[in-house]
């Protein structure tokens, strides 16, 4: 009984000037997928994916990071269009907070009124840093 050899040298390619496979690209940008799921799709190893996905003067390498990167910014910005429609068309109160939070950078700060005894939720245009968030959330 003879084995194959196992092949050597560089992990396969991903050819992005063939339009299929740029199409493909193009998906997984709009899915935000990881470059694990696209290491699978393409039968080659996350390796190979990573150095497509880097910012290397390599001009094959570019061009996939390029179409990657801009199908998932139309899907971003494509989401973020159902959101703030659905938020503002259905007067979503706790989507245009969230949305306010993400966008904005607002947050919730509590402040503790003695003489009423109550506590007043307020929007801050400052995110709360790693520090602020433990003390406010006791972890």
């Amino acid at each position: 009984m003879t084995q194959e050899a196992k092949p050597e040298g560089r992990p396969k390619s991903v050819d992005i000037t063939n339009p299929e496979i740029r199409t493909q690209v193009e998906l997984f940008g709009k899915l935000c997928a990881t470059q694990k799921e696209m290491a699978n799709w393409f039968d080659c190893t996350l390796r190979t994916i990573e150095n497509y996905m880097s910012e290397k003067e390599d001009e094959e390498v570019t061009e996939f990071f390029r179409v990657y990167k801009k199908a998932q910014a139309e899907s971003t910005t494509s989401l973020r269009r159902v959101q703030m429609a659905k938020a503002i068309d259905q007067e979503d109160t706790t989507l245009l907070i969230w949305l306010g939070k993400q966008l904005l950078g607002q947050k919730d700060k509590r402040e503790e009124d003695s003489n009423i005894n109550s506590t007043t939720t307020i929007i801050s245009a400052t995110p709360l840093t790693p520090k602020e968030w433990e003390e406010e959330h006791g972890k």
